[in-house]
C-alpha cells in the first residue's frame, strides 16, 4: 500500500490502497483488476495525464467493476 501510494505520487491515501488490496484477500475484487487499472493509473501520473493518481485509480476501477456487471 505503502508503494502504491508513492508511485501514484498520493502519500496521504496510503490507507485507501490497504483498503483495496485487503479488498482483494476478501475477494471482494479482482487482483487482475485491481493491477490493470493501478498500472493505467501509474503511466497516467508518469506521464501527466493524472495529478491525483488515487481519484484516477479509483475511476478506473469502477469503469472496469462498471463494464464487468
Amino acid at each position: 500500500a505503502e508503494r502504491m501510494a508513492h508511485e501514484l505520487n498520493d502519500p496521504p491515501s496510503r490507507r485507501f490502497y490497504a483498503g483495496l488490496l485487503w479488498k482483494v484477500v476478501e475477494g471482494k475484487l479482482s487482483p487482475h483488476a485491481l493491477v490493470h487499472a493501478y498500472h493505467r493509473a501509474r503511466v497516467a501520473v508518469r506521464e501527466g495525464y493524472a495529478r491525483r493518481g488515487g481519484a484516477f485509480l479509483q475511476h478506473l476501477l469502477k469503469d472496469l467493476l462498471k463494464a464487468a456487471a
